[in-house]
């Protein structure tokens, strides 16, 4: 009896450290997520094409196009 007492008394709080690391790991990696989300979007929305821009050269004489 006394080793399934001493059980017991370890398995609820070892379930109670365990369940609460879950959720820890549960909540960042949900941010995690919303962080990749939110960086591909951002990289879409600044998807411009730079082919447009045009550089000129100090004296104007030359421009180079990218």
């Amino acid at each position: 009896m006394k080793g399934s007492n001493l059980l017991l008394k370890i398995k609820y709080p070892l379930e109670i450290i365990l369940t609460s690391i879950l959720t820890l790991m549960e909540g960042v990696k949900s941010r995690i997520d919303k962080f990749r989300r939110n960086d591909i979007a951002l990289k879409k929305a600044l998807n411009i094409d730079l082919s447009c821009l045009r550089l000129k050269s100090p004296d104007l004489k030359n421009d180079f196009s990218y």
